[in-house]
């Protein structure tokens, strides 16, 4: 009787030590756990905010290729009324050289 109540007795030692033992897996496990899901929501916030940044850069860049685009226009017109205006200088010019011309045969009669 009395070896069978050791042989209980350390059964339930070593079974009350393992049981410890789980528990501490068991608390290990939820600390592991708590600090996966901190680092996940981390990593959310982090992702939401490149997502963000992503998106003004984006909106960023639409912006400067419209305004390169309207610069572009710009040039063009710019192009086009210098030649325009060029043009209409040597018409002046042109104007000019026969007025001058009809000038001096008005002189001369």
């Amino acid at each position: 009787e009395i070896a069978e109540k050791d042989n209980m007795d350390r059964e339930c030692a070593s079974m009350a030590s393992e049981c410890r033992s789980l528990r501490r897996q068991v608390a290990q496990l939820e600390a592991d756990t708590v600090a996966d899901i901190g680092q996940s929501e981390a990593l959310e916030r982090r992702r939401q905010a490149l997502a963000s940044e992503a998106e003004a850069e984006a909106a960023k860049a639409a912006r400067v290729a419209k305004r390169r685009r309207e610069v572009e226009v710009e040039q063009r017109q710019t192009s086009l009324l210098g030649g325009q205006l060029e043009r209409a200088e040597t018409g002046r010019r042109e104007l000019d050289e026969k007025c001058r011309q009809l000038r001096l045969q008005l002189d001369a009669r």
